[in-house]
């Protein structure tokens, strides 16, 4: 069509009518939008004369809603065909299809799953069940059972199931120390200890008991944690005492009774322990028993009657004389007694100390970890050191509490004077001291 030739209004008005719209208002030109009718769907649609009389390409219906609709229906793909690529990929269809875009509701003959693939993904190749697609790459990937059982042996583990996946939970039981226990496979490759209760991360309180009763510990509180001070009576020298289970399972036991063990294995023959002590200056006047127990001895300077220890002469400058000493605690100068908390080790101590001296030990206890809960001032260090004792022999004879802590757990010393925070509380020792410093 010539775009220079003018165009007869009804002439126009007769190609639109042959092409099934009727115009709704007068003619313009070829390549201005017209108004019309649709006769075949009654939409009001806007073509152009001249895209419905081009022959340089596919003339246009007019209508945009029904060319749509023509050029799907020109693709679409017949129900039967589409029914028979779902059955080929294993999948029955439970409804009519609606197109290939749309989910499709069907039946995996596989694993009788109901699922809603689209026709499209199918025909390109995707897999519409997923618990299918999951089970094949398992099955792919799966260990052979007997590589599998080999590597069980090799941890210690018998299973008591049959083997499923490698982040399944198995039922097993430890060689080691017979219990239950379900890891996973694929947990077991990378863990140095196959077992939970072997690595003490989990604790049967029943297990626990018997181990403590075998340590010679009769429990006398629940079963807390590995960590925790338990506490016990034990059935040697019936006293008591708070070892976590953990130390217990490291091979120690009664506190009271491993101390007696260190010091007779550490007693000294009985001339070279008077002999330490004439060299400080101390006449023995009773036969000795131990380096870590009161000694009675006359000092040869002052000729006064002392209880010093042989440990503490041996491995300290200090002189055995209370009265006559000159470093380190002093006597005769004010002094104060204090009660310290560590909450990481849940423990109590008390103790004395000059504290304007270079050998402050509340200095010493507080870089260790220790928090001061109450402190008393004594003119002189025999006042103070006369309460401290008292309070050890109520805590050591009267209630039979043992040492909570080891030397090695107190670098700075002092581990003498602990008692478990589980057997006595901070405020009931301070009312004992302050009644002792009444009367």
């Amino acid at each position: 069509m010539s775009m220079g030739k003018k165009i007869d209004p009804k002439a126009a008005e007769k190609v639109m009518l042959n092409a099934g719209l009727k115009p709704l208002e007068p003619f313009n030109v070829a390549s201005s939008k017209w108004k019309c009718l649709h006769v075949a769907c009654g939409k009001i649609v806007y073509p152009r004369y001249m895209d419905i009389t081009r022959s340089d390409r596919k003339k246009s219906s007019g209508c945009v809603s029904c060319g749509r609709l023509k050029a799907a229906d020109a693709t679409k793909i017949s129900e039967e065909k589409a029914v028979k690529v779902m059955k080929a990929a294993g999948y029955k269809p439970l409804e009519p299809y609606s197109g290939s875009k749309n989910k499709w509701k069907c039946l995996c003959l596989t694993c009788k799953n109901v699922i809603y693939p689209k026709y499209n993904s199918i025909q390109s190749g995707y897999k519409g069940c997923q618990t299918c697609y999951k089970v094949n790459i398992g099955n792919a990937k799966r260990l052979p059972i007997k590589k599998v059982m080999a590597f069980m042996q090799s941890r210690n583990l018998k299973p008591l199931e049959p083997y499923k996946d490698s982040n399944s939970p198995w039922k097993c039981r430890c060689l080691q120390c017979k219990m239950i226990i379900t890891p996973t496979y694929s947990n077991l490759k990378f863990t140095k200890s196959p077992c939970i209760y072997c690595a003490h991360k989990k604790i049967d309180e029943k297990h626990a008991i018997k181990i403590m009763r075998k340590s010679g510990l009769v429990p006398l509180e629940p079963f807390k944690t590995a960590n925790k001070q338990w506490k016990c009576k034990c059935t040697k020298c019936k006293k008591l005492s708070s070892p976590s289970y953990s130390h217990v399972l490291d091979g120690h036991g009664c506190i009271h009774c491993g101390v007696e063990r260190r010091a007779e294995s550490a007693l000294l023959p009985q001339k070279v322990a008077v002999a330490i002590m004439k060299k400080a200056k101390l006449q023995p006047l009773e036969p000795y028993k131990g380096g870590n127990r009161k000694w009675k001895c006359r000092c040869l300077k002052c000729k006064r009657i002392v209880y010093p220890w042989l440990n503490s002469i041996k491995n300290s400058n200090q002189g055995g004389c209370i009265y006559c000493a000159e470093i380190g605690f002093n006597y005769k100068k004010p002094a104060i007694f204090y009660i310290i908390f560590h909450q990481e080790h849940y423990s109590i101590k008390v103790g004395i100390t000059n504290g304007d001296t270079k050998a402050d030990r509340i200095a010493k206890h507080k870089r260790q970890g220790w928090e001061v809960h109450k402190i008393y001032n004594f003119k002189t260090g025999m006042s103070a050191f006369k309460i401290e004792q008292k309070v050890l022999n109520w805590m050591r004879k009267d209630l039979q509490f043992g040492m909570h802590l080891s030397s090695d757990l107190m670098p700075q010393s002092g581990h003498t004077e602990t008692v478990s925070a589980d057997l006595i509380t901070l405020l009931e020792i301070q009312k004992k001291v302050e009644l002792l410093i009444k009367s």
